[in-house]
């Protein structure tokens, strides 16, 4: 179950790819992602919060500092926010909660934000295709 969501976190397109290598549908391969993500989620909770000691105060205002300088008007700013659309099978039930109309297709999407020097500070997800990322965010 770790090989099928490390290969799905590595070669991201569509399930029904990957369901080929695995000899799963892609209906039981996103669950069997979904699964071993949330075991890992909860397994990992205490390691998996904010970081106190790469992520302190005097280096969250460097990176303001250096994003201000470089032209931004905000002075409050450490990261940017990115967006992910997953492509997901057709689900046989509920398939208007995961259509997302700007992508045209089903999808789960998932959002993070990165720091300047490249860390990922947060993840966020899975949210429905339809949500907007004003409102993810």
């Amino acid at each position: 179950a770790l090989g099928k969501l490390l290969k799905q976190l590595v070669f991201p397109n569509c399930l029904w790819d990957i369901s080929q290598t695995f000899g799963h549908s892609p209906g039981e391969l996103l669950w069997i992602v979904l699964y071993v993500v949330g075991n890992l989620k909860e397994q990992y909770k205490d390691i998996l919060k904010w970081d106190m000691d790469q992520l302190m105060l005097q280096l969250l205002k460097q990176f303001c500092e250096a994003i201000h300088e470089a032209g931004s008007p905000l002075v409050s700013v450490f990261g940017f926010i990115d967006g992910t659309d997953h492509r997901i099978s057709r689900p046989l039930h509920n398939q208007r909660k995961y259509y997302s109309g700007q992508k045209r297709q089903h999808c789960l999407k998932y959002q993070g934000v990165v720091s300047l020097d490249g860390i990922i500070i947060h993840l966020a997800g899975p949210f429905l295709g339809p949500d907007h990322d004003l409102t993810i965010f």
